[in-house]
């Protein structure tokens, strides 16, 4: 079984757990309404285009996506399929990391075309357990999310959860950083090529460079959660930069007319004197 944690890491409020599809029998933590009470009557909804067949790993073409533009988004839904179908989410007992940041990304694609919500919902809940789909389009937000969810093939027991609020697409750029919500930057960006969601991870960086001098001898756990993020944020920012060149260029171009002490303090965040 595997856990839909990012719904509860936002909130803080929601525990919903969806099995792998090898188990038929999911396991909500709310009791449960009636499914009909969120189901709505089915509307004429705009088709998908042919597919397109993805060339290499969809894990490769998910960072690269914004860079090209997608017609139709039959490059998306192709990354989409193959992903959906990739045994790291699949097989029970796997880490919910790739199967969360993959949902983010594509809810991002969503919330930009609004548009395919139907078509999406169709197509994908078609050819996929219905259980992999909840974050794509809790997270989307689009006028059609909604409607779609209460399509999905689920237990009543999940419709309590799926009625509850939840944070959008259009509200990540306001959410605090920490490790979970780095993903889903990163993820946001690759998806829609936004700039606002790297130039949040810089400055964050560039402002706390004193957290690589700061050593709490009886560090509480708010410090312990401070470095784990200025870590993996120094971490995601730096392998991001040395992997895509447009991304060291973007980065490159929005600091050039920084103060040199700012632009110091982020060169000596990601190039650290080694110990």
């Amino acid at each position: 079984m595997y856990k839909l944690q990012l719904i509860p890491l936002l909130l803080a409020a929601i525990g919903l757990s969806a099995c792998s599809p090898q188990d038929n029998h999911p396991t909500p933590t709310v009791a449960s309404i009636p499914a009909a009470s969120v189901a709505e009557a089915p509307t004429q909804v705009q088709t998908v285009s042919a597919p397109v067949v993805l060339e290499g790993s969809w894990s490769d073409a998910v960072p690269v996506y914004y860079q090209t533009p997608d017609p139709g988004l039959k490059r998306a839904l192709a990354i989409l399929h193959q992903g959906l179908n990739d045994p790291m989410m699949t097989t029970p007992g796997a880490k919910p990391g790739p199967f969360n940041n993959l949902s983010v990304w594509a809810a991002q694609i969503l919330a930009t075309h609004p548009d395919q919500t139907m078509a999406w919902c169709q197509e994908l809940r078609q050819q996929h357990p219905n259980n992999q789909l909840i974050l794509i389009f809790q997270l989307s937000g689009t006028p059609d999310s909604r409607k779609c969810l209460g399509q999905l093939d689920l237990p009543p027991e999940y419709q309590e959860v799926l009625s509850a609020p939840t944070l959008t697409a259009e509200s990540f750029l306001r959410l605090n950083l920490a490790p979970v919500t780095l993903d889903i930057h990163w993820a946001s960006f690759y998806a829609t090529g936004q700039p606002e969601y790297v130039y949040r991870i810089v400055d964050y960086v560039a402002d706390n460079a004193e957290l690589l001098d700061e050593k709490p001898a009886n560090p509480t756990q708010q410090d312990a959660e401070k470095i784990l993020t200025y870590g993996a944020a120094r971490w995601s920012l730096g392998s991001n930069m040395k992997q895509y060149p447009q991304i060291k260029a973007l980065v490159e171009k929005y600091t050039a007319g920084w103060p040199s002490e700012r632009q110091q303090a982020l060169q000596r965040a990601l190039n650290p004197p080694q110990q």
